[in-house]
Parts: C-alpha cells; structure tokens; sequence
C-alpha cells in the first residue's frame, strides 16, 4: 500500500506524519470499523480477526484505511463450545478476558479495536515504555473529567473537541473491562459516524474479576504473568482469579 502501516506513521519519524490530519484518523477508524462489521456480521461466514492491531492497518494513497493480516482470523459458531487455549496476538491489545480464557470472540475483537481507537486518537502506543498501557491512561483522564487532554500534540489542537471526545469516548467503550457491556462493531461504526448515541460510561474504569479456565498446561505461564507488575494486561483496578 502507498502510505504502508498506520504505526509506523503514528510512531515513527515519518515525512507522512503532518498529513495524518485529523480527519483522516477519523475517516481510518471509521474504515477499520466497517471492516469489523462486515466480518462479524455481514460476510457469509462470520469471522473473528483476532489481531487488530496498527500495524495491521494498512493505508493507501488517500489514507483510506485496508484491514489485513488474517493469519489468526477464524471462523466462528455461537453454537459450538469453544477449548481454552494460550491467547495468541500482540500484548497491549488483548481483551483481559482472553488472557484467561484463551478464547477469542467479537468482542475480543471490540477490545483490541478500542485500543487502536486511542492510540489513533492520542499518537500513543499501546504499552509505553514504562510499561503503562494507554487503557489506564485515558481512563484516568475521564475519572478527571479532562479526557480531551487525550489529543495527540502533534496535531497542534487541529480538531473539534465534540469530535476528539467522541472518539475517545468510543474507545473506551470498546475497551470496557466487562466484556458483556462493550458495543457491537456496527453500534461502533454509527457512534463515530454521529448517527447513533455514545453510550454511557462510568465515572471510573469499572473493576472485573475473571475465573480462568485455561487447561493446567499454561498455567505456570500465566500463573507467572499475572505476578509481573509491568505485564501489559494487569492493570490496577483489573484482577484475575482462579477462585
């Protein structure tokens, strides 16, 4: 593609950067998210990505986003039960619920679509180099009522605040900790187009506890991860158990 991968325009020195205006990220995220609708809910067989991420976005010669890297995506069947396995895909982007179930759905999906949403909204990666996630940060930024402070600098305040919000707002409606209470894509893709209420968010990010049900073969892994302060999907106010 002519412009290649949205990270590396939003991450790296890059003479495309000035011209990620931000109606362009806006018209991305609106793109992915079509993508996202139509797999979920629209192609004959329904199908989980499963990797959305960045640098999976490619770009053309007019910034219109192309969803790629399909080498997780799967076919998925409401009606059959799904194994537990070790969650594959790219820390930062995991849905918490899949870190223990090892299962994959839309809405893990949604999650990791939300963590983009953010990153295309802020210029910020995923997991900073402290090993903070951008979920926590623009979370906090809501509890203080100051979430448009999200705004990526480099786009010098070239923006309408309404619009800014309600981008943000969106993604962390797609990053809700509770899995049951994140959007469908298609509720996603009207709530940036403007055509449909943003729904309603907490005043704080909500606390979830998850039983996990991983076979006893990943569990020293996980078992290990969970005890690292810095792994990416643990987060303050996000707790794991087995119990």
């Amino acid at each position: 593609m002519p412009n290649g991968s949205l990270d590396k325009i939003l991450h790296e020195r890059s003479h495309l950067t000035k011209f990620l205006t931000w109606e362009r990220r806006l018209n991305i995220v609106i793109g992915v998210s079509s993508a996202l609708m139509y797999l979920h809910e629209e192609c004959e067989n329904h199908i989980i990505h499963r990797d959305v991420k960045s640098c999976n976005i490619m770009l053309d010669a007019e910034f219109n986003a192309k969803l790629g890297d399909f080498g997780l995506a799967e076919v998925f069947d409401n009606s059959k039960t799904r194994d537990a396995t070790v969650p594959a895909g790219t820390m930062g982007y995991f849905a918490p619920e899949y870190v223990y179930t090892g299962i994959p759905t839309v809405k893990t999906d949604v999650y990791s679509f939300g963590v983009v949403v953010l990153e295309v909204a802020s210029g910020r990666k995923p997991i900073d180099e402290g090993g903070g996630l951008i979920t926590d940060w623009v979370w906090d930024l809501w509890e203080k009522g100051r979430i448009t402070e999200a705004a990526d600098p480099k786009l010098m305040g070239r923006f309408q605040k309404n619009e800014m919000d309600r981008m943000l707002i969106v993604g962390l409606s797609c990053v809700h900790p509770d899995h049951e209470k994140r959007p469908r894509m298609r509720d996603v893709f009207r709530m940036l187009k403007d055509e449909a209420p943003l729904l309603i968010l907490p005043p704080m990010k909500p606390t979830v506890r998850i039983q996990s049900v991983l076979p006893e073969s990943c569990e020293e892994i996980m078992n290990w991860a969970a005890r690292m302060e810095d792994t990416p999907w643990s987060t303050p106010r996000t707790h794991f158990s087995k119990n």
